[in-house]
């Protein structure tokens, strides 16, 4: 069963039951724009104990937001009872729109096919103009996740947004310090995977919003003289490039301390240090071939894009060809191990085991000796003679 089918199901199942039922927001938006949906909402008049009734295998997520998470042939539907600011407490679906952030994600879909609008939502999509429900002052002040939401909608949708709407993303945006940095973080994810042009960046960089988080873009300096002066195209795309770009620095504590301070996790972060650390390298000196291996291949892509980005004066370098042509690509492709050592070394003992076989795998990977035994041996012999 497709997610759409998954959520017209629960829709049936809840209108059998007598309720209202409609799909709501993004599912509804990312229709009309035959854009792919990744995931359905459903908003209705029933209670919680409604819904688990109904749905007896439902997973208790938020249920004390009113929020119920109804599993569906390996889909999650979402779940929700509608919300209202009505002083009589009167739960419709227009006044749960009403309280939704913008236009484009108040409208709502009936299981029959119609769309409700009350508030010109399907025009403004048509139009590509991003505007906040009901010209209301209180949609940032409700959630300020919704600031960083309007810069994503705007960049991912090709949305302008409208002067009122703009107007009052500046002026609340010292808000943007509040939400929670996990849930920043996903946005900033959200808007890594759809993929960022060297026009998104620069308007991402200078707007308002993002100058609020003055922990991000540590040297953002840099990356503005390089979205000025770069010549291609270059998209930063997906999480790894995300994070390398916004926690650019010379210094790694400061790199370092952007990561930590949105939570990322310890592979990411050791990832992104790994690649901050030799793009610098490149950017000071040269990236060599024992920088490539460290980088290793889920690393260096993502550098090799960095580095171009951060310097479009320097002749282009393919790291992804000189990584495929390493002699080895990590060191259990070494023909020999610490046994070969404690053989020819009898008289060797602690750490130097472990420090030689780092010599050797760096010396391999930078072609001063063959991956090859015989090679190797005499290799370390006249080393160890000249030391």
């Amino acid at each position: 069963m497709c997610l759409e089918k998954a959520g017209n199901y629960v829709l049936e199942q809840l209108e059998l039951a007598g309720f209202e039922a409609y799909i709501v927001g993004g599912a509804v938006r990312d229709k009309l724009m035959d854009v792919s949906i990744r995931d359905i909402d459903i908003c209705t008049n029933a209670s919680m104990e409604d819904i688990k009734q109904i749905f007896p295998r439902c997973i208790d997520v938020g249920v004390q937001h009113g929020t119920i998470i109804i599993p569906v042939s390996g889909h999650a539907i979402e779940v929700s009872e509608f919300k209202s600011k009505d002083v009589n407490h009167n739960k419709t679906i227009q006044n749960d729109l009403a309280l939704r952030d913008f236009t484009c994600n108040a409208l709502a879909l009936t299981s029959s096919g119609e769309i409700i609008d009350p508030f010109g939502g399907k025009s403004d999509i048509t139009n590509r103009i991003l505007k906040v429900v009901d010209q209301s002052e209180t949609t940032f002040l409700d959630d300020p996740l919704r600031l960083l939401r309007g810069i994503r909608f705007s960049i991912q949708y090709n949305f302008i947004i409208d002067s009122f709407t703009e107007k009052l993303l500046e002026k609340q945006a010292n808000m943007i310090k509040e939400p929670a940095v996990e849930r920043l973080a996903n946005e900033f994810e959200k808007l890594a995977r759809h993929g960022l042009s060297n026009k998104d960046l620069k308007y991402l960089l200078t707007h308002k919003v993002i100058e609020e988080l003055s922990n991000l873009f540590p040297q953002k300096n840099i990356i503005l003289s390089a979205l000025t002066t770069s010549v291609g195209e270059l998209t930063i795309k997906g999480s790894l490039e995300w994070w390398s770009l916004a926690a650019f620095s010379s210094d790694q504590h400061r790199a370092q301390k952007v990561l930590k301070t949105y939570k990322r996790s310890n592979q990411l972060i050791k990832d992104v240090l790994k690649i901050v650390t030799i793009v610098n390298e490149g950017l000071s000196d040269t990236i060599n071939d024992y920088h490539i291996y460290q980088l290793g291949d889920r690393r260096i892509a993502a550098a090799e894009k960095l580095y171009h980005f951060l310097s479009p004066g320097k002749p282009a370098v393919n790291l992804t060809d000189r990584y495929d042509k390493l002699p080895i690509k990590n060191k259990g492709e070494l023909v020999i191990t610490g046994n070969n050592l404690i053989h020819w070394f009898p008289n060797k003992t602690g750490s130097w085991f472990g420090e030689t076989m780092k010599k050797i795998e760096k010396a391999v990977i930078l072609q001063q000796v063959k991956n090859d035994e015989d090679q190797i041996y005499h290799w370390l012999k006249k080393e160890s003679q000249s030391c």
